[in-house]
């Protein structure tokens, strides 16, 4: 008898919740936005935690080509792929942001998720019996992974990876940010 009053008061809960929600379908989108809100949420807290524990392989590999200020008290760490041309059109902002800015150490690491990359073959098979070479690919993939970086171009400006080519704007107000309030976004 207990069981059948509690199935009868479900039921009748059920069919409340099941009105209101058709009367107010907008809620829904309300929902949908709050979960997409707290998954980025905990996607950003994990990224900026992977970025704490490999922060040396991040910023300071020393098979990654350096431009800029080698000294500069920020580091743009970029991940590109030279088959990606989102990552050609980013060259310029990147050239830009460094002739602004002199105190900019820009870190380039590749990450070729595009294909072949183009090169002199007979050069690259010549470089393939380096295990070194493997090794740096190895590790630039392997920091893409934990940083969940599934393009390119993407980003590390202090604590936040930055997907896409967003433009000189964006980038050089992440280091400014990085400046102000050492975070990319205050």
């Amino acid at each position: 008898l207990i069981q059948a009053d509690q199935t009868a008061g479900d039921e009748k809960i059920e069919a409340v919740v099941r009105n209101y929600l058709l009367k107010n379908p907008e809620i829904m989108l309300e929902v949908q936005t709050a979960l997409e809100t707290k998954r980025e949420e905990k996607s950003r807290a994990t990224r900026a935690a992977f970025i704490t524990e490999s922060g040396s392989g991040i910023f300071n590999d020393a098979e990654d080509a350096v431009i800029g200020n080698p000294q500069g008290n920020v580091t743009v760490v970029e991940f590109f792929d030279y088959n990606c041309g989102y990552c050609r059109r980013a060259v310029g902002d990147m050239q830009a942001l460094l002739k602004a800015d002199n105190n900019v150490r820009f870190v380039l690491k590749e990450l070729p998720i595009l294909g072949p990359l183009g090169a002199d073959e007979a050069a690259l098979r010549a470089g393939m019996g380096d295990p070194a070479i493997g090794a740096h690919f190895e590790r630039n993939n392997t920091l893409a992974e934990g940083l969940n970086i599934t393009g390119t171009p993407s980003y590390v400006i202090q604590d936040e990876v930055v997907p896409g080519a967003l433009g000189l704007e964006v980038l050089a107000q992440k280091v400014a940010n990085v400046r102000q309030c050492q975070k990319a976004t205050c």
